[in-house]
């Protein structure tokens, strides 16, 4: 039997709290470890991204608490893409994405 092999990143998107952000990341629980990323914009601003190999679990294996835990720190008018992609050899690729805002998910 094949193993399911995931990888899953996020689009860059701005946080109200970075460091609620950092602490969040350091917190859920995925397959691997999640890195966190930062993207400067040209007006000095930061954007934030993660990603890992495997699957994200969630908080304490909910994954519906990490995403409001999330929409909780997304600033308004932007959004929180996450992908995921994955393969069991060669009987099935799947890919699939979530999208958190500030006010719906």
């Amino acid at each position: 039997m094949a193993n399911y092999e995931a990888t899953v990143r996020t689009n860059y998107f701005s946080a109200k709290d970075p460091i609620a952000l950092k602490e969040l990341i350091d917190s859920v629980d995925a397959e691997d470890t999640v890195s966190l990323f930062t993207h400067e914009l040209p007006d000095g601003s930061m954007q934030y991204g993660f990603g890992c190999y495997g699957s994200l679990f969630g908080i304490q294996g909910n994954i519906d608490t990490f995403y409001e835990a999330l929409q909780n720190l997304v600033c308004e008018n932007d959004a929180i893409l996450i992908f995921e992609v994955g393969y069991e050899k060669l009987r099935y690729v799947v890919g699939c994405c979530t999208v958190i805002t500030s006010t719906d998910m």
